[in-house]
C-alpha cells in the first residue's frame, strides 16, 4: 500500500494513542500554570512580610552616638532603607529621637545576658577586664569570642 509522504498510513489505534498523549500533556501544563499562578498569588498577598536577618532576627538594635537614644528597626524596614539611601557606612541609621544622620550605631545582644552593646563597648570591656579575650559583654563579663566557637563548625 502507498503512503502520503512516504509514511505508513496510522491506524485507528495509533490515531486515540497520539490523542491521549496530547490530552495529558495539555493537563499537565494546566496543572503546572495553575500551581505557579497560586504560588504567586500567595507570595504576594498571604506570605509573611516580616524578614529575618542570616541571625533569625526581625528588629535590628541601635544606639545614637549624639544623643544616646536607643531604638530598634525592622530588618525589613532598614534593608529597604539602605537599599533606598546607600548609607556610606553599613550598620549605621538615622536616630529616631534627635533626627542625626546615620548617628545610629548598630547593637548586638548578649547571648548570656541578653544586654544590648555596641562593639565599640566590647573591645574596650575586655581591654579593662584583661585576661586576653578580645570582645567581653559590658554588662555581665561574658566572653563573646569563647560563646561563638561552637558555632563555626556549622
Amino acid at each position: 500500500m502507498t503512503s502520503f509522504g512516504g509514511q505508513e498510513p496510522m491506524r485507528a489505534g495509533d490515531w486515540q494513542e497520539s490523542k491521549l498523549r496530547k490530552f495529558l500533556t495539555i493537563a499537565v501544563l494546566c496543572v503546572v500554570a495553575a500551581g505557579g499562578i497560586a504560588a504567586a498569588i500567595y507570595m504576594i498577598f498571604f506570605a509573611p512580610t516580616d524578614r529575618a536577618d542570616a541571625r533569625g532576627r526581625t528588629a535590628l538594635h541601635f544606639k545614637c552616638e549624639k544623643c544616646g537614644h536607643e531604638f530598634e528597626m525592622e530588618v525589613r524596614k532598614y534593608s529597604d532603607w539602605a537599599a533606598k539611601n546607600k548609607p556610606a557606612k553599613l550598620g549605621r541609621a538615622n536616630c529616631t529621637n534627635c533626627g542625626g544622620e546615620l548617628t545610629g550605631v548598630k547593637m548586638e545582644k548578649c547571648p548570656q545576658c541578653h544586654g544590648y552593646f555596641t562593639f565599640e563597648q566590647a573591645t574596650k570591656a575586655a581591654a579593662k577586664a584583661g585576661g586576653g579575650a578580645e570582645m567581653v559583654c559590658p554588662h555581665c563579663n561574658y566572653d563573646l569570642k569563647k560563646g561563638m566557637a561552637p558555632r563555626r563548625g556549622r
